[in-house]
């Protein structure tokens, strides 16, 4: 995953590490997040099983918790942590000196 831009692979590595669908992963605030403890808890809005009545909350890994902390905004804890802004500040340039290899066709 080094070649991804560094947003889209935190979100990739978050729903690794927790199963988590992606739009778990989209809907994400600092204000969903229980960060009392050492080990974070999410509680997220919306979950496919919610027509069961059943929400549980997701832990998060250290893994995650590594990746998530940059994206925290205590300014806006209802701000999303991942938004198309986010991911266009994050967009890899056209460079044509990318380290990325170019495969052979």
């Amino acid at each position: 995953m080094p070649f991804l831009p560094p947003v889209i692979r935190t979100m990739l590595t978050v729903q690794w590490e927790t199963g988590m669908r992606s739009n778990e992963v989209w809907q994400m605030t600092t204000a969903m997040l229980d960060r009392v403890r050492e080990a974070w808890v999410y509680h997220p809005i919306e979950r496919k099983t919610k027509w069961k009545n059943w929400n549980p909350p997701i832990l998060l890994t250290k893994v995650c918790v590594e990746h998530i902390r940059s994206y925290l905004n205590e300014a806006d804890p209802k701000a999303p942590f991942f938004s198309p802004s986010s991911l266009k500040q994050s967009a890899p340039t056209s460079d044509s000196s990318s380290s990325r290899p170019r495969s052979r066709r």
